[in-house]
């Protein structure tokens, strides 16, 4: 807060936490948010009310507060619900990666019938294979759509999910073994976004064009 100068409100752009401007190393930044996590859940969202409210300097930080209690809020949802999972041991753990990766992220043939091919198969349950396939999708979609590195995205696994090092690493080795398909998959998604933000741009190009239309035929009018 102090390398900000207690205004962090600027740094919350689209409901995120944007720290490319803020000159403190991202692991002092995951420290700081897994210690302050754990304060705002074990004190409630009215903390960083009161903490404003008892010291003016923090006033410049009222939407980082808002944004902080919302990730605070989704860490420990995401940690309760990978929980058995992550309780697993290594073999099982590559076993349900395999199917999740081979039938519901490279295939798609949908979850009731990746359920019904693993029947009576406690592993393969409906909440295995739904977080599962959420992990394996979470950490393909940093590497192809948002461009992170091996590490970053190994270290977001292992510090924000708290998937343990030994099974991060599995991650990467099915990417290696499988980097055609996972190109063909994500690529196209990569392309859905980039046509969606393309049509969201020209529509608003369009409505910045049309209002210039209204705006030079009203001075004519006049």
């Amino acid at each position: 807060m102090q390398a900000s100068d207690y205004n962090l409100n600027p740094f919350i752009d689209g409901g995120e936490f944007d720290s490319r401007n803020l000159e403190v190393d991202d692991n002092v930044l995951d420290e700081f948010f897994g210690l302050v996590s754990k304060i705002v859940l074990d004190n409630g969202k009215e903390y960083f009310s009161q903490l404003i409210q008892d010291n003016s300097r923090y006033e410049n930080c009222e939407d980082f507060f808002l944004w902080l209690y919302e990730y605070a809020k989704t860490i420990s949802d995401v940690y309760q619900m990978t929980k058995k999972i992550k309780e697993l041991d290594l073999k099982e753990f590559e076993q349900l990666f395999d199917y999740c990766l081979e039938k519901l992220i490279l295939h798609n043939i949908g979850l009731e019938m990746a359920l019904n091919e693993r029947r009576g198969e406690e592993l393969y349950n409906k909440d295995n294979l739904k977080v599962m396939a959420g992990l394996i999708n979470m950490y393909y979609e940093l590497i192809f759509i948002k461009e992170t590195s091996r590490d970053e995205a190994d270290y977001h696994m292992h510090y924000r999910i708290g998937i343990p090092k030994d099974k991060c690493s599995l991650f990467w080795e099915k990417y290696l073994k499988n980097e055609g398909l996972l190109w063909k998959k994500y690529s196209l998604k990569l392309q859905n976004e980039i046509n969606n933000k393309l049509e969201l741009f020209i529509k608003i190009i369009s409505t910045v064009d049309e209002d210039e239309i209204n705006i030079q035929s009203e001075n004519k009018a006049f």
